[in-house]
């Protein structure tokens, strides 16, 4: 126990504040000190009676220490009850305030709403695409390696020749731990069900261990699936098995026909495995095909160019490191193999993280639209800022009050907390909402494969962005209403006098500054929304290069085991072209390896007679049968289109687009000019131009154009054949409807083999329409959250004007009574709204200039500083400022001058 005799001055801090410990060593001081004057008066001594009393009590220190142990508890517990009880009658006094101002209330909810659930929504899908991890082992471990070819242009790194993995796979151990390849193709599965075209990857045996990934059932490639003895395997995706064999379960072991050859099953990857990851990669696949490397790979060392050397790095190795090493290797692929590579031949080489290329298309529409999105956050949250402290500013003679009855800052502060957390418990749960189902329908709506195969979703992590966004937005709204009462005048507020009624200046200035804030905000958005728009309908202007209507086109993939050579190939393309020409109505047919802005685009390297550079340019090239250009409606611009006569045996010839002729031979006639594949001292023979036609837009509507050569397929290497035209795109122009015409197409193609899966059977519009969803989407997404900023900003400026003429009304009457015109009125109030919204402007222009820079990548045909969007979205929004500042200085004009004098 505490000694009774605490210094003197002990006692007069204890004055100061409860000090418990000191009050227990008291309370028991004074009970063994009673027991000991009983038991002296009851005739003991005083020795005795203290002998008796500690007898009685027993240890003291232990009974001090439970007493103190009681103590604690009992204060914890009252002090949890009191919070809880202070914030359950803060809660309930926040709730009877709000309810005493529905508009305002439903405003700010509605606001906080939209701002949460458009930001959860947008960050959801960014979160699945760019960061969530990939789903396989270590997956930040993984990369690609691809070359680059600088003979044959800037951009074409990416993918190796076949016959190069093996020395890149030399870097096992000090750069790589493990390393797979893979090429993608389409496959046909017959003899269950329909035929049906589906996404194939021929990989390597060590895919799935590269990946870190094991499949569901069965077991996934191994070497002895590698040797010419044995069967061909195949694993499929899940998707596919579960559509396809029904989730059979017996699956693995049976056999399937691939391709028209019998290959077993010999597992089934996870549901999450989902693989390559679309973009820049191609589709996810629904079959995984083992690719028997043989030396006949060698050979094609400098001609083909379609294989991913997918490697997983080795422990304590960076990107950096790797990046080096490979280059190396490349560097020396001529000298080690010069039997296969031209004396001037060279490589260079990178490393790319896996997810690096698979998003690389849809990062930086990700980022614009999340940077679009936080623009509406923050002024959803000035907005219900601007209205909280609107509001305080009307109790401020309750607070006033409060504080003079004793409130401290802390307890004001606390109040306010409670209803700012009632508004953002409301808002938040309806942007939760929101959030939901905007997820859903990005995912359902969304054009890009990532987002179809990644889902977004609001799951755990989201959400904790969101609770995290709700927390700060809580805390600020909580703050800053409450740093409002600190400078009002205590008996100005009391006395409610003229200076205090129009708000001060220091709470004008607030006001001002959360709409100019706004304004510019609103402005940056609408900026990069009218460079969207202007650029989109500048994508939409852009002609194809063909005529897309009254045009039907169909994919067809030949097996290679129903049809083994080019010639095989050749012959029934040709019986199918003649077959689909036999249908009513029918003008042209012909088939090409694939259709403009298709999945397939093939590139070669062309150089022209003549040319002195050391470097062959890298062209877009087709190979297509007679009347091709019939079929796609594109008019010859020089000489002749590709005919009949232009057969294996007749001189080789060539027609090139418009681009190719300008780049190749400037303002010259191209007829009659040479080209030749591979180079100029390639062993290829010379390709005589016999026609040039327009540019077609083969990438994509709103991609540049190529130089591009169209090559016979009558002259075409057998080779090429067999890799190009085994899976050809037919094109049929009619003068029919163009539904029956499909069906008729449909039926036509199955009497010549019932077995042949039919692939994109539509018209052709529909390819032009594709091309442009994604672009479509990103600017009706980018419109709406302009739209939505500038709804959200209409409402805060006026709100904020609306709320200074209420408290201008006796200055406005006092003008109006001595002498001032309701013209006058006008004049004044809309002055001040549009001088706010000048300088909000100019904030703005300044933001967007720096905010649209970073758009350049996805705009089209247009500067990032395009003046007629800049101008446009200055004007609309400058109008809708005035708007909103017109409204309610026209009803400061009908103010009554004696009523106003007198309220």
């Amino acid at each position: 126990m505490t000694p009774a005799h605490d210094p003197t001055w002990h006692r007069y801090l204890r004055f100061w504040g409860h000090d418990a410990e000191r009050d227990l060593d008291d309370e028991l001081r004074f009970h063994f000190d009673a027991r000991v004057d009983e038991y002296v008066a009851a005739g003991l001594t005083h020795e005795a009676a203290l002998a008796e009393a500690t007898r009685r009590f027993g240890n003291l220190a232990r009974v001090r220490d439970q007493c103190a142990h009681i103590d604690s508890q009992w204060t914890r517990e009252r002090t949890m009850l009191d919070m809880l009880q202070t914030l359950t009658t803060d809660v309930r006094y926040a709730v009877r305030q709000l309810r005493r101002t529905p508009a305002l209330t439903a405003a700010a909810v509605l606001c906080f709403a939209l701002g949460i659930g458009a930001n959860t929504s947008i960050f959801s899908v960014v979160d699945a695409v760019l960061l969530r991890p990939l789903p396989f082992h270590e997956p930040n471990r993984l990369v690609l390696v691809g070359e680059k070819l600088p003979r044959f242009g800037p951009d074409n790194f990416g993918v190796i020749s076949r016959g190069e993995y093996s020395d890149y796979a030399k870097l096992v151990g000090r750069t790589f731990s493990r390393w797979a390849i893979y090429e993608i193709g389409a496959v046909s599965l017959t003899g269950d069900g329909e035929p049906e075209h589906v996404n194939g990857i021929r990989s390597s045996a060590a895919l799935f261990d590269v990946l870190g990934v094991w499949p569901r059932r069965g077991r996934g490639f191994t070497g002895s699936d590698t040797l010419g003895s044995s069967p061909d395997v195949a694993v499929l995706s899940d998707a596919l098995w579960r559509r396809r064999y029904r989730s059979d379960p017996s699956i693995v072991g049976k056999s399937i026909d691939i391709d028209g050859k019998p290959t077993t099953v010999v597992g089934v990857a996870p549901p999450s495995f989902q693989f390559p990851l679309g973009g820049d990669l191609g589709q996810p696949a629904d079959v995984f095909l083992l690719m028997r490397l043989t030396s006949a790979d060698d050979k094609q060392r400098a001609n083909s160019f379609n294989t991913f050397f997918l490697a997983r790095l080795a422990d304590g190795v960076r990107s950096g490191d790797a990046r080096a090493v490979v280059n190396e290797v490349a560097k020396g692929l001529a000298a080690a193999h010069p039997e296969y590579y031209p004396k001037d031949w060279s490589v260079l080489a990178d490393v790319f993280p896996l997810r690096d290329r698979a998003v690389k298309d849809v990062r930086g529409p990700l980022f614009i639209l999340l940077g679009a999105v936080g623009a509406v956050l923050l002024i959803a949250c000035i907005n219900v800022c601007s209205l909280l402290i609107a509001r305080v500013a009307d109790r401020r003679r309750e607070i006033a009050v409060r504080q003079a009855l004793g409130a401290s800052r802390g307890r004001l502060v606390q109040q306010f907390l409670a209803e700012s957390l009632v508004l953002v418990a409301m808002g938040g749960a309806l942007g939760l909402a929101f959030a939901v189902w905007g997820a859903r329908a990005l995912a359902a709506h969304a054009p890009h494969e990532l987002l179809e195969h990644y889902l977004p979703a609001a799951d755990a992590g989201v959400l904790a962005v969101t609770g995290a966004i709700v927390a700060l937005t809580t805390l600020a709204f909580s703050i800053v209403p409450a740093l409002v009462p600190e400078r009002e005048a205590l008996s100005a507020a009391l006395r409610d006098d003229s200076r205090s009624a129009t708000g001060g200046r220091s709470r004008r200035s607030a006001r001002q500054t959360l709409v100019v804030a706004e304004i510019a905000l609103a402005l940056m958005l609408a900026a990069v929304a009218g460079l969207m728009v202007r650029s989109f309908l500048r994508v939409r202007g852009v002609q194809p290069g063909f005529d897309a209507d009254h045009a039907v086109t169909v994919r067809v993939g030949l097996s290679p085991a129903h049809y083994p050579s080019a010639g095989h190939i050749i012959q029934f393309e040709q019986r199918i072209i003649e077959r689909l020409g036999e249908i009513p109505g029918v003008r042209a047919v012909s088939a090409t390896n694939d259709v403009p802005m298709g999945d397939t685009r093939v590139q070669f390297a062309l150089a022209h007679e003549g040319q002195p550079s050391a470097t062959t340019p890298i062209c877009a090239g087709e190979i297509v049968y007679p009347r091709y250009f019939d079929a796609m409606g594109m008019r010859m611009l020089d000489g002749r289109p590709i005919m009949t006569g232009d057969a294996a045996s007749a001189l080789k010839v060539v027609v090139v687009n418009a681009t190719l002729a300008r780049q190749f031979f400037g303002n010259g006639s191209a007829i009659g000019r040479r080209l030749k594949s591979g180079g100029l001292s390639a062993p290829t023979p010379w390709l005589t131009i016999v026609g040039v036609v327009p540019d077609v837009r083969e990438a994509g509507i709103d991609k540049p154009v190529l130089p591009e050569a169209f090559f016979p397929a009558l002259q075409t290497d057998t080779s090429l054949i067999q890799a190009l035209m085994r899976t050809a795109s037919y094109v049929v122009r009619t003068d029919a409807d163009v539904g029956q015409t499909m069906n008729e197409m449909r039926r036509a193609i199955h009497a010549l083999d019932p077995e042949l899966p039919l692939v994109g059977l539509q018209p052709l519009s529909n390819i032009v329409t594709i091309s442009l969803a994604e672009r479509t989407f990103n600017t009706l997404l980018l419109g709406a959250f302009a739209v939505l900023a500038l709804v959200l900003a209409a409402v805060g400026i006026y709100g904020l004007i609306a709320y200074a003429v209420v408290q201008r009304t006796r200055e406005i009457g006092i003008r109006l009574a001595i002498g001032a015109t309701p013209a006058n009125v006008l004049g004044l109030v809309v002055a001040d709204g549009a001088r706010l919204a000048a300088i909000g402007a100019a904030i703005g222009l300044v933001g967007a200039f720096a905010f649209t820079r970073v758009m350049r990548s996805v705009l089209f045909d247009i500067a990032p500083f395009d003046p007629i969007a800049i101008a446009g979205a200055s004007a609309v929004l400058l109008g809708v400022a005035v708007l909103a500042s017109w409204l309610p200085a026209r009803r400061a004009a009908r103010i009554d001058p004696l009523t106003a004098i007198r309220s």
